[in-house]
């Protein structure tokens, strides 16, 4: 697949921004960005995703985690963001240390596995 967009930054801070931008991805990985005139011709049997408003960039990554939510989800489930806000206060109120080190061995949750897709 291709993704093109006017602008991508690659290696921000290390290279200058490539205007009318493409990259290239095959089994989930990039193999090649440029501009999408020439990927297009370099890739032909690609299909080609376009995006006209955006800036094709490096993923960021939230590595801010609450491990002990798993462990309280059932208990903290509310109608209105006031409520689920008590609700985990209270619950995270009970927790002991114990509690937070057994959630280093619990399964990863379904939707930390699923792979970051893109729509068009």
């Amino acid at each position: 697949m291709i993704l093109t967009a006017p602008l991508l930054l690659s290696h921000p801070g290390k290279s200058k921004p490539i205007g009318s931008s493409a990259l290239v991805i095959r089994s989930g990985l990039i193999i090649d960005i440029g501009s999408a005139k020439t990927l297009i011709k370099k890739h032909p049997s690609h299909q080609v995703c376009s995006f006209k408003n955006a800036v094709l960039m490096p993923g960021l990554v939230n590595a801010h985690a609450h491990l002990e939510l798993p462990l309280l989800l059932n208990d903290i489930r509310a109608r209105t963001l006031p409520d689920w806000v008590l609700n985990l206060l209270r619950a995270k109120k009970k927790l002991r240390i114990k509690d937070y080190a057994e959630q280093e061995f619990l399964p990863t949750p379904p939707i930390l596995q699923q792979p970051a897709s893109c729509g068009t």
